[in-house]
């Protein structure tokens, strides 16, 4: 629906109790309360006339035709969407199995579809996968970036996606973008930093969790020596200027990594990250005074003691 279609083929405002409902003429402006309209494609307003009670026939190819604009009203473009979704919106299995001989919807895996002249969006897809594995959440390099420009554009690809279980990504979702899947928990089994340190941003439809800086910054911190350098993390943290001390704080108490605790306060000073003086100050990592050795994948040894 837009104003361009609006009119006799296309959308109109319909008044949900209908105004031949009343004669008196004070009851009949109340009908005209915003509270009272609603938008309906015209034929099916055309249908209703001026009953309260309005059902399609569900014996009919209307009511077909109305399950389906109710689904597509109701899915953002690009929008991948569950076998639930649909049902939630009017649409059932069958109906759903319907619309993909008639290439109206694709089936893109398991319970998982899109409209068919759509093209995936990066947003939808995550959140959808969200539904699957509630901890998948964009982090580390890939989220530090995001608060920076708000822009998926602005961020080099692959884009770094952090589970913490097991379960891998699906065939159409890893086919349509450039991802590297992280499945780590650097937490305590028994933690609740994920749920604190993981915000809902992006676009209101989509929902995508992304790791707040803190976070991510002890993401980063994890990969060193997995998948980055000392020196490649240095770079990716040096733009985090400002960060939620206490929030950092409590994911370090959190956390059963040695290598994390000796080096997030290292990599901050030797950064000279502001809030680096702060965190010596209000927390000593239990740690201290161990050593922490790796080899990393590029031969050199990574060699680590606490202060």
């Amino acid at each position: 629906m837009s104003w361009l279609n609006y009119g006799t083929h296309g959308w109109q405002i319909d008044h949900i109790i209908p105004l031949a409902s009343t004669n008196d003429y004070f009851e009949r402006i109340k009908l005209h309360h915003y509270s009272n309209l609603r938008p309906m494609w015209a034929k099916h307003n055309q249908t209703k006339g001026s009953r309260k009670l309005w059902r399609p026939r569900s014996d009919s190819n209307f009511a077909v035709a109305l399950a389906t604009e109710t689904l597509r009203l109701n899915i953002s473009e690009g929008q991948p969407f569950s076998a639930a979704t649909a049902r939630l919106h009017g649409c059932s299995s069958a109906l759903m199995s319907y619309h993909e001989k008639l290439g109206t919807v694709a089936r893109l895996g398991r319970g998982a579809f899109m409209f068919s002249n759509d093209r995936l969006d990066f947003c939808h897809s995550v959140a959808l996968l969200q539904e699957i594995d509630p901890t998948t959440h964009l982090g580390g390099e890939s989220a530090i970036k995001w608060h920076q420009k708000q822009q998926l554009k602005s961020i080099p690809e692959p884009l770094v996606i952090y589970t913490q279980s097991r379960r891998r990504f699906p065939e159409w979702f890893t086919d349509s973008f450039h991802v590297e899947h992280i499945q780590r928990n650097p937490f305590v089994p028994t933690s609740t930093a994920l749920r604190t340190a993981v915000a809902q941003l992006g676009t209101a439809s989509s929902r995508m969790n992304v790791a707040l800086n803190e976070l991510a910054f002890i993401q980063v911190v994890s990969d060193v020596g997995v998948r980055l350098s000392l020196q490649r993390a240095g770079d990716i943290l040096a733009p985090v200027k400002t960060i939620d001390l206490q929030t950092l704080v409590d994911l370090l108490e959190q956390t059963r990594s040695v290598k994390v605790q000796l080096l997030v306060p290292q990599i901050s000073e030797i950064l000279d990250l502001p809030w680096s003086g702060d965190l010596r100050r209000r927390w000593k990592p239990r740690s201290a005074g161990r050593r922490w050795t790796r080899k990393c994948k590029d031969g050199t040894y990574l060699n680590i003691k606490g202060a």
